[in-house]
Order: structure tokens, then C-alpha cells, then sequence
């Protein structure tokens, strides 16, 4: 089966993000990968703008006619994050689904072009295990130096194909702010009635509500699959599992299983709250080994 890659929003300013970095840099002298040059004394913005912890949400604008989406938004926003090195060099990616972009752990490339004089530059990452994932960012630093916004392009292979034929899956626009740091996200945040659902592009849909105490405990709620309802255990099962993060800085819990009635479990690979506290999502595998994608609000 063979695809024709449409030229995307993304794609589009992608290139005229290229040309104008090509200008600010004097052709573009800047090196992929090291987070680039400055492009000379004019340019007020630094590769080390970029380091530190940035957390924000991918909003796709539209999924209709893409793959899976059957008429329908199967794809909805989700919390991510990404890490950059004193130097400004872009080395990991949460991007809210279960595989991430560990550069340095040899999980994934990176090409990450220069920052120019107007704040903007280009990241596009690439998972190397499966071969079939690529995430482009079309990003612009603002002049604070603490929020970058832009456009993203999630890029996959519906099959398995020896050629470079990729379909854009998922796309819209993103922001992320510069964190301050461990201690940035409070558990507290966490306490409250939360609602959504777990979803799946293939589509898998379960529908999820969880109340959590002050002391990061599960006091109530389950998981709807239109089959069967699943209540959260309340015999001390579930007690502090939202205690304490995995990382403070980026507002993660990692390798939490949450236990529901019947003996079914579900894992959260991972989970991130958003700066806001309003939104808690990320990558669910429940009790068949099915793996959806959790997207709850604060009520």
C-alpha cells in the first residue's frame, strides 16, 4: 500500500521557518543535532535559551480524514514535555503516547535546527525501535525566554513498509513553559473528582472517573467499558498512589497500577498534569495488555 504524504500546515511552515533561519544564520551554518550556532552577534537569541524542563499540551486542530479518525476527533489533546541540556541541546520527549524520544539513550534521532533571530527553530524526532514514528515541531521562542509555541506534526506508518512513505496521523498547534525546576508540580494539585476517558485511535474507549484525596489516595470511581464496569478498590489498595511524583519538575507519576474491582488492573506507563492542574493524561495498559491513552478533567 502506498501513500501520498499531503503537504501539511506544519510541512508548510516548516519551510518557510527553514528559509528564514537560513537568513539569520548567513546559510545556515548552524550544526543539526547540537543545538546549532547563534548566527552571529545580531541575533539576540541563544541555544542555551532552550535549556531546562519544558511541559506543556499538544492540541491537535483537526483529525478528520486522517488515518482512523472515520469522520470523527479520535485524537484528542494530551500533556508532554520535553528536555534540553546546558547547552540547549533537545535530548528527550514525552510525547503522550507510550513510546517516547530518548536521544541519548539510543532510543530515538533528533535533528534540531539553530535558533534564528526571531525565536524560531525546528525539532523532529524519530523512534528507531519500530522505525515507523516521527514528531515535528515548528517552534518560536518568545522574548522572555520561558514559553515556546508552534505547530506539531505526529507522522506514523498505518503498515509496514520498506519506503519512506508516512501519513500525517495527528497535527495542530503546542505550547510548552520553561519549568522552575523540582517542586514546580505539587501532588496536592491532584486532590479532586476527575472525569474523561481512555482512548485508542484503533478505537478502544473506556469511559474513567477517579476522585483523589489530599493525601493522594483513591477514594472512588472505576473504569466504564460499555461491557462491564470496573469500581476502583477501596481497601487500601489504592492508598497514596498519586504521594508522590516521579519528577516534580515536569508533574509525572510513572509506574502507577491502579486496581479495580474483579481483579483487573490497569498500569499508567506514565501520567503528566498540566501546569494548570485541569488535565491529567498519558498512556494506560490495562489488564489484556491493550494500551490506551488516558485524557481526565478536573471537575
Amino acid at each position: 500500500m502506498q501513500y501520498s504524504f499531503r503537504l501539511s500546515r506544519a510541512l508548510l511552515i516548516l519551510g518557510v521557518f527553514a528559509l528564514l533561519s537560513l537568513s539569520a544564520c548567513g546559510g545556515g551554518g548552524g550544526k543539526k543535532g547540537d543545538g546549532g550556532t547563534t548566527g552571529g552577534s545580531s541575533n539576540p537569541f541563544s541555544p542555551t535559551d532552550l535549556s531546562g524542563d519544558w511541559t506543556g499540551t499538544l492540541t491537535p486542530r483537526d483529525n478528520e480524514g486522517l488515518p482512523w479518525s472515520d469522520g470523527e476527533r479520535r485524537i484528542l489533546s494530551r500533556n508532554f514535555t520535553l528536555r534540553a541540556d546546558g547547552l540547549g541541546n533537545i535530548y528527550y520527549c514525552l510525547p503522550g503516547l507510550e513510546d517516547d524520544y530518548d536521544v541519548r539513550g539510543g532510543g530515538a534521532t533528533l535533528s534540531q535546527s539553530s535558533i534564528n533571530k526571531k525565536g524560531l527553530f525546528t525539532l523532529s524526532f524519530k523512534e528507531k525501535e519500530k522505525n515507523r514514528e516521527q514528531l515535528v515541531l515548528v517552534c518560536r521562542l518568545n522574548d522572555a525566554r520561558n514559553l515556546i509555541t508552534g505547530e506539531y506534526e505526529l507522522r506514523s506508518r498505518t503498515e509496514n513498509t520498506s519506503g519512506d512513505e508516512v501519513e500525517a496521523v495527528d497535527a495542530g498547534g503546542f505550547e510548552l513553559v520553561l519549568s522552575n525546576g523540582p517542586g514546580s508540580f505539587s501532588e496536592s494539585s491532584l486532590e479532586g473528582h476527575w472525569e474523561g476517558s481512555n482512548y485508542h485511535y484503533a478505537p478502544r474507549y473506556a469511559n474513567m472517573l477517579m476522585d483523589v484525596d489530599a493525601n493522594g489516595s483513591i477514594t472512588g470511581g472505576g473504569v466504564d467499558t460499555g461491557v462491564a464496569v470496573f469500581p476502583f478498590l477501596l481497601d487500601g489498595s489504592n492508598d497514596q498512589v498519586f504521594a508522590l511524583f516521579e519528577d516534580s519538575s515536569v508533574g509525572m507519576f510513572e509506574n502507577i497500577t491502579l486496581h479495580l474491582s474483579d481483579g483487573v488492573d490497569v498500569v499508567l506507563q506514565y501520567a503528566l498534569l498540566d501546569e494548570g492542574g485541569g488535565f491529567f493524561t498519558g498512556p494506560v495498559t490495562d489488564h489484556k495488555g491493550n494500551t490506551t491513552y488516558m485524557r481526565l478533567t478536573k471537575k
